[in-house]
């Protein structure tokens, strides 16, 4: 009986073992997703993305919360077409609109779903309140 429960033991062992050496961590996995989920110009809002988005390009703040049903609509449609669907100078910052009051203040954002077009001093060009791709193709012109 007791070498019953030794052999167990080892081989629970070996099997944990080998496991945690060949399956992937839950980090790299994490990171490919979301490496491949957002095309390359649906970047998060941060200082730095905004102040590299805006030399580069024209900059659309999309203030983005994730309980709005719509803002999860045009989330997935620019995940899913927004790489070739979008301008190449185009760069859109997500923005967490629960978060983001200085922001939100700024440029006067009193609803998620919001789309703020931005000049390359960070000066509001043009503001509009929901839409998906098509709309933003309509407003960027």
């Amino acid at each position: 009986m007791n070498r019953n429960i030794f052999i167990i033991a080892v081989l629970s062992i070996v099997f944990m073992m080998g496991y945690s050496i060949f399956a992937p961590s839950k980090s790299q996995s994490v990171k490919q997703a979301q490496k491949s989920e957002y095309p390359e110009n649906y970047i998060p809002y941060s200082d730095v993305n905004f102040l590299q988005s805006r030399s580069s390009g024209r900059t659309l703040l999309y203030f983005h919360a994730p309980w709005c049903s719509t803002c999860t609509v045009l989330d997935d449609e620019i995940k899913v077409h927004g790489q070739a669907d979008l301008p190449k100078d185009l760069t859109i910052l997500k923005v967490d609109y629960d978060r983001n009051t200085e922001l939100k203040k700024k440029y006067q954002v009193i609803t998620q779903h919001t789309l703020v077009l931005v000049d390359e001093d960070g000066q509001e060009v043009k503001k509009w309140i929901g839409g998906d791709l098509d709309e933003i193709h309509r407003q960027l012109l």
